[in-house]
C-alpha cells in the first residue's frame, strides 16, 4: 500500500522508456512515432491510445501471440509481462498526477481500510497481484481482445482500444484519490485537495463525453 500516495515514490523513468525502444523494441522511438502518427486511426488528441509506447506495446502482444517460435505457454508470460509493464506505467503516471505531495504511512493505510471491498484491490491485497488480474482480464478467452480477434489480427484502431483499456486502472486511482482526501485529516494542503478534486471532475467529464 505504500506506493499510494507518494509514501515510497515510484517512478517510470525516461531512462526505463529509452531501455524499452533500445533493448526491446530495437527501434528509434522518435522515427516510430512520426510514422503512427501519420496513420488516419491514430488520433494524436488521445494522449495515451496515441503513445508511441503504449502503441508498442499492443503491437508486442500481438507479435507475442501469433509467434509460431513460442509455446503457449511461453506466449502468455510473455503478454503477461508486456501488460504488467503497461500498467507500471501507468500507475506512475497516475500517482504522479493525483498525488503531489507525500503522504504519512498511517493515511495510507486509512485509506486502503475505507476502500470498500467491491474494490479489485481490496479483493486481492495488492497493487502487484491487482496488475497481474487486470492482465489475466485482458488475455481472458472471453475478453473482448480474444474474442474479437484483436490480438490475432492487429490494426491501429484495434491496438489503441487496447491500451485504453488497459487505462482502466485509473478509475481505481481516482477512487483512492477521493479516499486520500477523505483520510488526509487536513494534512494535505488545501489548494492541492481543490487541484485534486477539480482534476477528477475533469477526467470523469472527459470519459462521459
Amino acid at each position: 500500500m505504500f506506493f499510494f500516495g507518494g509514501v515510497n515514490p515510484v517512478k517510470f523513468l525516461p531512462s526505463d522508456q529509452m531501455r524499452w525502444f533500445d533493448e526491446i523494441i530495437r527501434a528509434d522511438e522518435l522515427a516510430l512515432e512520426q510514422k503512427l502518427l501519420a496513420l488516419p486511426t491514430v488520433n494524436k488528441d488521445w494522449k495515451v491510445s496515441s503513445n508511441t509506447m503504449n502503441l508498442s506495446c499492443a503491437w508486442l502482444i500481438y507479435a507475442i501471440h501469433v509467434s509460431k517460435a513460442l509455446t503457449p505457454q511461453q506466449k502468455h508470460q510473455g503478454m503477461m509481462d508486456v501488460l504488467l509493464i503497461l500498467q507500471y506505467k501507468f500507475f506512475t503516471s497516475l500517482l504522479f498526477h493525483y498525488f503531489r505531495y507525500p503522504a504519512k504511512p498511517e493515511v495510507a493505510e486509512a485509506t486502503y481500510a475505507a476502500l470498500s471491498d467491491k474494490f479489485t484491490i481490496k479483493q486481492v491485497g495488492t497493487w502487484g497481484a491487482l496488475f497481474k488480474d487486470r492482465a489475466e482480464t485482458i488475455l481472458a478467452k472471453d475478453s473482448p481482445h480474444m474474442k474479437n480477434g484483436t490480438l490475432l489480427n492487429f490494426d491501429d484502431d484495434e491496438g489503441a482500444q487496447e491500451t485504453q483499456d488497459a487505462e482502466q486502472l485509473d478509475a481505481v486511482v481516482d477512487v483512492c484519490g477521493q479516499q486520500f482526501l477523505v483520510g488526509s485529516g487536513g494534512w494535505l494542503q488545501d489548494e492541492s485537495c481543490l487541484d485534486l478534486q477539480e482534476e477528477s471532475r475533469t477526467g470523469q467529464q472527459l470519459k462521459a463525453d
